[in-house]
């Protein structure tokens, strides 16, 4: 899932749009999710609409990887992940988002697992923040999250867990280390980190943003996303802009990509095809 002897963000010079020989492993294809209702695929049989789980399977012939969305909203059950599990081949690789408590700046507590719920004081507005949680209620939250992906884990089809970090979240030293505190309590599993302010990953600070997640083995994520997908609460998308297409400028990937953070992530305002061929990979793709 990382570039072999990938070059270092300054020396990216060429004028190839993707760097196959700085690659090692394979590319798999995936979207993200696979139930939604807007992901009536074509090869879908009628009986397989009403469920997701009837949908996996079908899906894992055709796509070698997913990213998990559901997630961020709700830790799921072991027994649903052990599903999932089973639904997919050998080599199939589920690309997991966190749940947005374990990484949002706060969260509406009804979210929460209820034995997380109930160590938590009552807050007016209804929403909690990881930060102002007592140890014992992280540390129950982590159990719950490790325990849901461990099938995953033990199935060997874990691509990474994805920690997706909310405009709100500006540069500093206390989302860095929120950061590594995730990646700690992951027992070992491989951990992603997006940036959706972009401040992240613009200029000298998106320069420094890599070398960061390369000194600590984090994968870094980037978006090709169209402005109202930045700005617009995932569920309150209302489409693009009437006066053009919106579309944000950063050095990204058509919707999301997980590689190696040794590969730049940083304002490019051209779009320069040496930088966009190491990030520019097919949707939902993934490196060995």
């Amino acid at each position: 899932m990382r570039p072999r002897n990938p070059p270092d963000v300054d020396d990216a010079t060429s004028s190839s749009p993707f760097d196959s020989s700085a690659l090692h492993g394979r590319l798999v294809h995936g979207t993200c999710g696979w139930a939604s209702k807007s992901q009536n695929l074509s090869f879908y049989a009628p009986n397989e609409l009403s469920s997701g789980e009837r949908r996996l399977p079908s899906y894992a012939e055709r796509f070698g990887c997913v990213e998990v969305d559901s997630t961020t909203y709700a830790i799921p059950t072991r027994d649903v992940v052990q599903r999932w599990v089973d639904a997919t081949p050998d080599g199939f690789v589920f690309l997991v988002k966190a749940f947005g408590g374990l990484c949002a700046s706060t969260v509406d507590a009804r979210s929460l697992p209820r034995d997380v719920r109930e160590m938590l004081p009552p807050t007016p507005s209804g929403r909690v923040a990881y930060s102002s949680m007592p140890t014992r209620a992280k540390d129950a939250l982590w159990a719950r999250w490790n325990d849901a992906i461990a099938p995953i884990v033990e199935a060997g089809k874990l691509g990474c867990v994805v920690f997706q970090f909310h405009l709100s979240q500006g540069v500093g030293d206390a989302l860095r280390a929120h950061a590594l505190e995730c990646q700690s309590r992951l027992n070992g599993a491989r951990t992603a980190v997006e940036f959706r302010n972009r401040d992240w990953i613009t200029g000298d600070v998106g320069t420094q943003t890599v070398r960061w997640c390369r000194e600590h083995d984090l994968l870094l994520v980037a978006a090709d996303e169209l402005e109202h997908e930045t700005f617009q609460r995932d569920r309150q998308q209302t489409g693009l802009p009437v006066d053009g297409t919106g579309r944000r400028s950063a050095c990204s990937t058509k919707k999301k990509f997980r590689f190696g953070a040794s590969a730049c992530a940083r304002s490019i305002p051209n779009r320069r095809e040496d930088l966009f061929g190491l990030l520019g990979a097919p949707s939902g793709a993934t490196l060995r």
